[in-house]
């Protein structure tokens, strides 16, 4: 038998007690000897081991006893051949823990990096290409309204570069309808974006960067193998993704953006 703090679920006077085991029963006594609780043991439920926290018994009325004998529980639920679930033993275990983290954080960057960019460029893959079309004037829409500002390029310094575009020799892709656009930079600077459906968006400072020769052919076709293989589109699903699962994790936020008005 083992030293307990007795509760009678009644009230919150604690009272010194023994706990011992009898014919597969439960067993509760008073100081005196005298028996207070005594229950199968499939009808009394011990909590999980929680460092040096008391662990509790309860019994089916609510009464409950603590024991911070954890050495001569140990020894008491072994002999009756209890065993605390994994869960509980790898929460008292800095291996197993360590080791649940480890897997945890393999799964996470296996996710990002590997299953993530699968799922996504096989649901891009599976978008018609009119709503593709349709995704590539919002994200063109989006940009003008802000971030790039409209193209200071002369009209034939753009047609130059479409012209030498048009020569290329690319993939046959009935899918995209591909256009050269061209703005000026702003934040983005030198850059070339190729947006879902077959836009592609051409700054400024990029034409003054590479020139309408060769290399801003290379950037050209380079762009045209992402329209090509929908990784614009597939960026977008993975956003969108995680997006989602971060509102589903931690919440969403109902601060309006500035500018906006309520309801957002």
């Amino acid at each position: 038998m083992i030293p307990v703090t007795f509760f009678d679920g009644r009230s919150s006077r604690a009272h010194p007690a023994t706990l011992a085991v009898e014919a597969q029963q439960a067993v509760l006594r008073d100081d005196s000897g005298a028996e207070l609780r005594r229950a199968p043991l499939a009808d009394v439920r011990v909590s999980e081991r929680v460092r040096r926290a008391p662990r509790l018994v309860t019994f089916a009325d609510g009464a409950f006893c603590e024991i911070t004998d954890h050495a001569a529980f140990d020894h008491m639920l072994a002999a009756t051949g209890h065993r605390d679930s994994l869960v509980a033993r790898a929460q008292n275990s800095w291996r197993l823990a360590g080791l649940a983290v480890a897997a945890l954080l393999a799964v996470l960057v296996l996710g990002y990096y590997v299953l993530l960019p699968w799922g996504a460029g096989m649901m891009a893959r599976a978008v018609p290409p009119e709503v593709e079309a349709h995704l590539g004037k919002l994200t063109l829409a989006s940009l003008d309204n802000g971030m790039v500002k409209p193209t200071q390029l002369p009209p034939a310094e753009q047609q130059r570069i479409r012209s030498a575009f048009a020569a290329l020799r690319r993939p046959r892709d009935a899918g995209h309808d591909y256009q050269i656009l061209f703005r000026q930079g702003g934040e983005i600077g030198a850059n070339a974006l190729a947006l879902p459906g077959g836009t592609i968006v051409v700054t400024d400072e990029l034409v003054s960067l590479a020139g309408t020769g060769p290399g801003m052919m290379g950037v050209l076709a380079h762009e045209a193998g992402h329209v090509a293989n929908r990784h614009g589109l597939q960026q977008v699903i993975q956003g969108s993704a995680l997006a989602a699962l971060a509102a589903y994790l931690f919440g969403t936020s109902r601060r309006c953006w500035p500018g906006c008005r309520p309801p957002c």
